[in-house]
C-alpha cells in the first residue's frame, strides 16, 4: 500500500511532536532527579556527620527500601492502550433507555476509567487523561470531559466515541445496577467520589 506524500509529511509531524514531548519529559525528569540526588546526599552527608545515623546501617536499609520500590513498580500503573477493531463498523450490542434512567443512575457510565485505542488516539478528537496515558479523561466533577452537561448529559463526541462506549451494557454492570429490570441501582452511585479510578 503506496503511502502518498502527504500522509508522510503528517506522520513525521505526528512523528516529530511525540519525539519533542518525550524529550521535554526527560529532561524534566532528569532536571529533577538530578535536585533530589543532591538534597539526599546534604541529608546524609550531615546526619552521618553528627552521628544521627551510621553508613552501614544506611546500607542496609538502601537494600530494603529498593526492594519495596521495585515490587511497587511492577504492580504499578502502566501506559494503557488497546487494539480494537475498527469502531466504526462494530455493531452496538446494547440498546439500553437511558433518558428514562440517567435520573437514577446519574449517568455512571460516564464516570467509569478505560483505556483508549489507536484508533481514537490517532483521530486526535477523544481527550486523554495526561497523567492516566492513555485512559478516557475526566473533569474536576469526575465525568468523562465530552459530557455535554448543559444539553441533557450527551456525548459531545458520539460520532467519534471509542469502542467501549458503543458497546458497553451496563444491563449486568453490578456497580451501576443491583437490579437492572427493577431500576435498583447500587447504592455506592450515591457515595461521594464513586467510582475509585
Amino acid at each position: 500500500m503506496e503511502t502518498g506524500n502527504g500522509e508522510l509529511d503528517k506522520l513525521e509531524e505526528k512523528l516529530a511532536r511525540g519525539l519533542k514531548f518525550a524529550d521535554m519529559l526527560g529532561f524534566k525528569n532528569q532536571q529533577q532527579l538530578q535536585e533530589n540526588q543532591v538534597l539526599l546526599h546534604s541529608l546524609l552527608e550531615v546526619m552521618i556527620s553528627k552521628g544521627l545515623v551510621r553508613l552501614h546501617e544506611v546500607e542496609e536499609r538502601k537494600k530494603e527500601v529498593s526492594k519495596y520500590f521495585t515490587e511497587k513498580e511492577n504492580k504499578g500503573a502502566t501506559v494503557q492502550l488497546v487494539d480494537t477493531p475498527d469502531k466504526y463498523t462494530q455493531q452496538e450490542t446494547a440498546a439500553i433507555d437511558c433518558e428514562n434512567r440517567i435520573h437514577l443512575c446519574k449517568a455512571a457510565c460516564c464516570k467509569l476509567w478505560f483505556p483508549l485505542s489507536v484508533q481514537d488516539l490517532d483521530e486526535g478528537i477523544v481527550k486523554w487523561d495526561y497523567y492516566r496515558p492513555y485512559s478516557i479523561a475526566h473533569d474536576e466533577s469526575g465525568y468523562c470531559t465530552h459530557m455535554d452537561k448543559e444539553h441533557g448529559c450527551k456525548c459531545s463526541i458520539y460520532n467519534n466515541r471509542p469502542m467501549v462506549c458503543r458497546t458497553y451494557d451496563c444491563r449486568t454492570d453490578q456497580r451501576i445496577w443491583l437490579n437492572f429490570e427493577e431500576k435498583i441501582i447500587n447504592p455506592e452511585l450515591e457515595k461521594e467520589g464513586w467510582p475509585n479510578t
